[in-house]
């Protein structure tokens, strides 16, 4: 708040309460936004990536057996699941709502010369 105090004295009242809205306008004459910032991914078929995922799944997900069985991962709580980002993530919202505590993606790209 001092700070505030000293780059922006205009924002307090007689009392030193701290007065959003004046501070708000200022931002808004120095053409800053707030309310808009923050991280974003693009790319191309991101709408039509949007309609899939909220359609219902129609794919079955089963688990990597062969990972999951190895003497290093007997005692592991994780899960490894191959396939479709969108469909096990789809699958994972269902199945284990409230209950993953991580995920981690791998994007593989092959490319066919």
């Amino acid at each position: 708040m001092e700070k505030l105090k000293q780059a922006f004295p205009h924002c307090f009242d007689k009392n030193g309460e701290f007065e959003f809205a004046k501070f708000k306008a200022e931002l808004d004459s120095s053409g800053i936004t707030i309310a808009k910032e923050g991280y974003s991914l693009f790319w191309l078929g991101k709408s039509y990536a949007r309609v899939l995922a909220s359609d219902d799944t129609n794919t079955l997900l089963k688990e990597d057996e062969v990972h999951n069985a190895k003497p290093e991962n007997a005692n592991s709580q994780n899960l490894l699941i191959k396939g479709d980002n969108l469909e096990v993530l789809m699958h994972l919202s269902i199945a284990c709502c409230e209950m993953v505590k991580m995920i981690y993606l791998r994007l593989i790209i092959l490319s066919v010369l």
